[in-house]
């Protein structure tokens, strides 16, 4: 893993291990493509023009990395949660239709699943819809 995060020129913000032996790490992607450029070996190779950043339904995984937006870094936790992506297309039809698609999943999370789910959600981790349209 560590091999791995190093290539993909991610960074350790934090780690630590609690009383029961479960550790965490959280990393951090780089802010700059330059980084990604200074590698000595292009492994994993960065995404080409025809990897769609956007296909997230029934395409294989791409083993490449995708580099982060030259124009504006996303904005932070949690404003990020309800803000449109750099990555999605500008026409205002898709912009409407992400928040329409934020305030349904909003809506839907809270009640189904934080309200009358009846789990402890402090025991659960790696939470993600696959159902969601602009994230999981």
């Amino acid at each position: 893993m560590v091999a791995l995060t190093r290539s993909m020129c991610w960074d350790v913000v934090a780690k630590t291990v609690d009383s029961t032996g479960i550790g965490l790490v959280i990393y951090r992607k780089p802010i700059s493509f330059v980084r990604y450029f200074k590698r000595k070996e292009n492994k994993p190779p960065i995404c080409g023009p025809k990897d769609r950043k956007n296909s997230s339904w029934y395409v294989p995984l791409s083993t490449c990395v995708t580099l982060p937006p030259r124009s504006s870094w996303p904005l932070p936790w949690p404003n990020r949660l309800t803000s449109k992506p750099p990555s999605l297309a500008t026409n205002p039809e898709a912009e409407e239709m992400f928040y329409k698609d934020t305030i349904h999943w909003s809506a839907l999370v809270s009640d189904a699943y934080i309200n009358n789910a009846a789990i402890n959600w402090s025991s659960v981790r790696n939470v993600m819809d696959m159902n969601a349209g602009y994230g999981g």
